[in-house]
């Protein structure tokens, strides 16, 4: 509202303070300027608008056509209660398939067989939570030979895989076996 071209010189009692009318015109004037600064930070509903600083909705903000975050994190997510809910992490790596959790680590171990019969390996995992070990060992300068290969039955050529608490066994070890080079890979869970 603009007002111009008039005077005026009544004057108001205001809780005890004496006013002229041209000092509410000045307010009347702060206050539309005040008004105008309001409307040109207001979000648009439409169209493209760069918005800084933080804000404040009533409701959550709704993204027709997905969010693009700009390598952003999102942060402070709570954990999901319904299908179409986002996952943080944390939550997705602790979710099990059948009591076993998804998050699957893997170890690898190499060395030399022992000239004996039997090399153990410390694996330095919970037992329970392994879920496959495989072993190969370097067979007589020509290849590795995988645990499970049936290559040959014969004993000097065999080995076993096992595990226990605490090792990787490759055990019955055959006499070209020893004194060779070994792979073994565990994967397990936490």
């Amino acid at each position: 509202m603009a007002i111009t071209g008039q005077t005026f010189t009544k004057s108001f009692v205001v809780a005890g303070q004496k006013f002229y009318a041209a000092d509410f015109l000045v307010l009347i004037a702060e206050l539309q300027a005040l008004n105008d600064e309001v409307v040109s930070e207001a979000i648009a509903n439409a169209g493209a608008q760069a918005v800084g600083g933080v804000k404040t909705f009533s409701s959550a903000p709704v993204f027709a056509a997905g969010a693009n975050m700009g390598s952003a994190k999102v942060t402070a997510v709570l954990d999901p209660t319904a299908n179409q809910d986002a996952a943080t992490k944390k939550y997705t790596d602790n979710k099990s398939v059948d009591g076993t959790p998804t998050a699957v680590y893997t170890k690898y171990f190499t060395g030399t067989t022992d000239a004996d019969a039997t090399t153990n390996v410390a694996h330095g995992v919970t037992a329970a939570n392994i879920l496959h070990v495989s072993a190969a060992i370097f067979h007589l300068s020509t290849a590795y030979f995988v645990y499970d290969f049936q290559f040959s039955a014969s004993a000097p050529d065999a080995f076993t895989l096992s595990y226990n608490a605490t090792n990787i066994v490759l055990g019955n070890v055959g006499t070209n076996n020893r004194s060779r080079a070994y792979r073994i890979k565990i994967d397990y869970t936490t």
